[in-house]
């Protein structure tokens, strides 16, 4: 006879079967790509001061970005300073260096504009990076091994992050 449903179980609760582990490694993923969250300035130009009038304040998101700047700044700095004065760090601390001039870029770049040509162009890579996209997470719904199933929904994630962020100048 199977033990009865513990308080905490799903049948108990009455929430139904907990999400499989699988099910959650296609769901994320999938969930991120379809939720469309992005980052960075409308292009639109809304939020645009009009001509003679005091800027707005800066939003949420700017505030954000300029307290990671600096922190990542003042981290970057210490590893330079640590580098200069032990020499014998620098390779092992090579790769916080370059990590960090990574995140600083990153949160700089702003979105470039494009010709048409190339417009076209990347409106095309986009289109086959998300088809693509869209087959590893129907290949990770299907693998019989976690190990896959998870390597899968991973690499889908992950065409999805470039994905957002070759799209977002041509929005």
């Amino acid at each position: 006879m199977p033990a009865p449903p513990s308080a905490s179980s799903p049948r108990a609760s009455g929430r139904g079967p907990a999400l499989s582990r699988r099910g959650a490694v296609v769901a994320v993923p999938l969930t991120l790509a379809l939720a469309g969250c992005r980052w960075g300035p409308e292009a639109d130009g809304a939020g645009e001061p009009v001509s003679g009038t005091t800027p707005p304040p800066p939003d949420a998101d700017r505030v954000l970005v300029d307290q990671a700047t600096a922190l990542i700044g003042d981290t970057a700095a210490l590893v330079a300073a640590a580098v200069a004065a032990r020499p014998r760090l620098g390779q092992q601390l090579a790769a916080f260096a370059t990590l960090h001039d990574a995140h600083l870029r990153h949160l700089a770049a702003t979105p470039v504009t494009t010709s048409a040509g190339e417009a076209r162009a990347l409106a095309g890579v986009l289109k086959a990076e998300r088809r693509l996209q869209e087959g590893l997470i129907d290949l990770a719904g299907r693998a019989g091994s976690g190990i896959l199933a998870r390597s899968l929904a991973s690499m889908a994630a992950g065409v999805a992050q470039h994905v957002a962020v070759a799209s977002e100048g041509t929005r």
